[in-house]
């Protein structure tokens, strides 16, 4: 009979080996995958280590835009190809390509990120025209998201201009023929209960959102009415946030509010994506976006980022006035862009313009505006109260300028009465007075008693303005003035240059 503490011994080493066993595979099956999240990178520019490397700022944006992914992809064969967020094309190693399915699906070649970055760059050169390198661009980011923004960041002065403004403006008025792919969500009158958006909102496919740009079309740039075509603005936002700011892809959500459209040249047009209608006005309307904002909250959290953008100006402040102290919200025309400006220092008067154009390359913030009239006063030496401004338009981004400027007034000491008096507003029918009929409740405190005119020379003889000629360079320099004072030419040269700068 065998001794008890041989059985004892030999169970012992049983379990032992089997132990032993079952450590080798965990170790096996740790390594296994290490090295497929190593092979499995977006780049391989920098190391799986979890430490950063020293990088210059632009560097560091694209590490944190291409920093290896920490989860092997679940997708597998052509449904990993067909999702942008994390095909890399050619990019796939031979061992990745056979164990996620998709050997023999791609060129037998294979490309860094660095050569197809270089391959993309060399192409959008050689397109005919901007919308061509847009449409280009537009591909990319439909089939490889994070080829886009590397390509994105390294060639931003040269590409902002095609992803963003001016291009974008007559991308969205060709939207119907350029549309291939949904980039955001459409919410339309039809969807108006929190129920339905709320659905809408969580088909989306990332759960952590964090910003939202919603349009509803009305006023597309200086384009007016472009309805559902207006999506293109959202996303043209959002792309230079990820790019400029750093901002996750997967954080973002470009949204499309379609009430209809008046544009009656849409509206006949037989490959219009929108709904055929008139806009919703009023009551309608207002429930819409209380319904919405109310689902984003529910849907993402309170903290969500809500930016209105492209709103008309008799909804642009109502609705930021309403909701901005409720929600996390911001409007980029009243508080963020001022389209195009130029400013020249002289006695008593500054002349504003929001006018854009195709060659339009300054795009700043009403504080950066504030900013640099102040930094004018400084060589005029003449407090901002002392000064007369005569704004070129007189829509969202003048009137954010504009409201701004008294803000700066009052507090260096006037009231706001006389900081409205200091301020004369043009738009298309010509300066605004008390005698224009169906003046907008926004240009009331701006109404000059004086004659109606068009002409701005008229405007500044009878405000007083000491301006003996002016001239319109639409594109290059809005208003270029001849002073009476030559003592003012220094001061001139000085502010210029520092605008420039």
């Amino acid at each position: 009979m065998t001794p008890f503490w041989c059985n004892f011994l030999n169970v012992s080493c049983l379990l032992l080996i089997i132990v032993i066993v079952v450590i080798m595979i965990i170790v096996m099956k740790v390594l296994f995958f290490r090295a497929l999240r190593m092979l499995c990178t977006s780049t391989t520019k920098y190391s799986d280590s979890t430490e950063q490397p020293a990088l210059s700022d632009q560097d560091m944006t694209l590490y944190k835009l291409y920093r290896p992914e920490r989860e092997i992809p679940k997708k597998r064969g052509m449904d990993l190809l067909k999702d942008s967020r994390i095909n890399k094309g050619m990019a796939f190693g031979l061992f990745e390509r056979q164990y996620l399915g998709i050997h023999g699906m791609l060129p037998p070649a294979f490309m860094t990120e660095e050569q197809q970055a270089y391959r993309i760059i060399h192409k959008l050169r050689q397109q005919p025209n901007d919308l061509a390198r847009y449409i280009q661009l537009d591909g990319l980011q439909d089939r490889n998201e994070k080829l886009f923004y590397r390509v994105l960041c390294e060639n931003v002065k040269e590409l902002m201009p095609i992803v963003y403004t001016p291009t974008v403006g007559l991308a969205c008025q060709n939207f119907g023929y350029i549309y291939r792919k949904p980039k955001g969500l459409y919410i339309t009158i039809n969807d108006n209960s929190i129920s339905k958006i709320h659905h809408i909102l969580s088909n989306w496919p990332e759960e952590d959102v964090r910003a939202i740009v919603v349009t509803d079309g009305e006023r597309i740039l200086g384009l007016g009415d472009l309805g559902c075509y207006g999506i293109g603005i959202p996303v043209g936002k959002l792309a230079l946030y990820v790019a400029l700011g750093g901002v996750q892809p997967k954080w973002c959500l470009p949204v499309l509010m379609d009430v209809g459209t008046n544009n009656e040249e849409l509206l006949n047009d037989p490959f219009y994506i929108g709904l055929r209608r008139k806009r919703v006005r009023g009551e309608e309307y207002d429930q819409l976006i209380d319904n919405f904002l109310l689902a984003c909250r529910k849907r993402f959290g309170q903290k969500v980022l809500v930016q209105f953008e492209d709103f008309a100006n008799q909804n642009a402040y109502r609705l930021l006035e309403k909701y901005r102290n409720r929600y996390c919200t911001f409007n980029d025309d009243i508080q963020g862009n001022c389209g195009f400006f130029f400013t020249l220092p002289v006695p008593s008067h500054f002349f504003l313009s929001d006018r854009t154009s195709s060659d339009t390359k300054i795009v700043g913030t009403a504080s950066v505006v504030v900013a640099g009239l102040l930094a004018c006063s400084k060589y005029t030496g003449r407090p901002l109260s002392d000064e007369k401004f005569v704004f070129l338009g007189a829509g969202t981004a003048s009137m954010g300028i504009a409201e701004m400027c008294v803000s700066q007034m009052v507090a260096e000491g006037l009231s706001k009465g006389e900081a409205y008096n200091r301020i004369y507003l043009l738009d298309i029918d010509g300066l605004i007075t008390k005698q224009r009929k169906n003046i907008s409740d926004l240009h009331i405190p701006y109404a000059k008693d004086l004659p109606d005119t068009k002409n701005l020379l008229e405007v500044s003889r009878n405000s007083n303005l000491p301006i003996d000629f002016l001239f319109s360079l639409i594109g290059f320099i809005p208003i270029l003035f001849f002073f009476q004072h030559i003592f003012l030419y220094e001061s001139f040269v000085k502010s210029y240059s520092l605008i420039k700068s």
